[in-house]
């Protein structure tokens, strides 16, 4: 007998994340599809009855970090340096019991510590139990400051505790404005170091962005998943929000990728991923 004409077609997806990071994304439930019933009456097929169209699950895709894994680029022309904003959604890969930093995203001189801006999360433990903080850190030279900011999902920012949480970092003049993940703004904070310089500008080929790392090419990778990367060059703050949204044209955009199955811009330079490269279907 021939095949209907309403067999469901094979969806093709993309890896489940639970193979890729212990205790992380969930998969993407399985499109419901309906079918209509084929009636056979001397041969012919009763066609009258026609299948739901399928819905497919609102998704993008995120970049998964295996922990040593960075993706970089050159600084998309020239940018103010003084004033920004950073907005990315991630998951983390550690266990529950792992501590260290993890780099969330670095713009700085390429192969040098003349200037960087370093934004990590660091997790640590003692006696209080665990801590997860927002370390934004400025370096000239031998010189450098450190901001501390307590994460709303502190001591829970591990695999298989949280997915898809919104970080917005805000600088101003090497200082954090407002920091923020989802709504909450992060306002527990702690700062130590001084001398650091002042530049005016990021300038292409002279500094590099590298997302998931400290262009380095030696510790303190992320561990996890990152959706999109969004920054903005403007005094501007941008207020908190609870998600991530499409930021294509918007204003004082500089700097935006979506990570649907590629390392390509939206807008500014491609990246280069300097190890392995997978991607993972996720929910904005």
């Amino acid at each position: 007998m021939a095949k209907s004409l309403f067999e469901p077609k094979k969806i093709t997806r993309y890896a489940n994340n639970q193979e890729l990071i212990e205790g992380g994304l969930a998969g993407a439930p399985t499109p419901r599809i309906s079918t209509g019933t084929s009636n056979f009456t001397g041969g012919s097929v009763d066609a009258s009855i026609t299948p739901a169209p399928v819905q497919l699950p609102g998704e993008t895709r995120a970049f998964v970090f295996d922990g040593s894994t960075e993706l970089v680029a050159d600084y998309p022309d020239t940018g103010n340096s003084r004033y920004g904003t950073t907005k990315l959604t991630f998951t983390p890969g550690w266990s529950q019991t792992e501590t260290g930093s993890f780099a969330l995203y670095t713009i700085g001189t390429s192969g040098s510590n003349d200037y960087r801006v370093e934004v990590s999360i660091v997790r640590s433990s003692g006696s209080a139990g665990y801590l997860d903080q927002l370390s934004y850190k400025v370096i000239s030279g031998s010189a450098e400051r450190e901001t501390l900011a307590t994460l709303a999902s502190s001591p829970n920012t591990y695999a298989g505790a949280i997915q898809y949480s919104f970080l917005q970092i805000h600088h101003s003049k090497q200082n954090p404005g407002i920091l923020s993940q989802g709504t909450t703004r992060l306002n527990e904070r702690t700062r130590s170091g001084s001398g650091v310089k002042i530049i005016s500008n990021f300038t292409e080929s002279l500094h590099q962005v590298s997302i998931g790392g400290l262009n380095s090419g030696s510790e303190h990778y992320f561990s996890g998943s990152i959706n999109q990367f969004a920054h903005y060059q403007s005094r501007n703050l941008v207020q908190p929000r609870l998600s991530a949204q499409d930021f294509t044209g918007t204003d004082f955009l500089k700097m935006y990728y979506r990570f649907e199955g590629t390392v390509s811009a939206s807008l500014g330079n491609d990246l280069t991923a300097v190890g392995t490269q997978t991607f993972v279907s996720s929910s904005l």
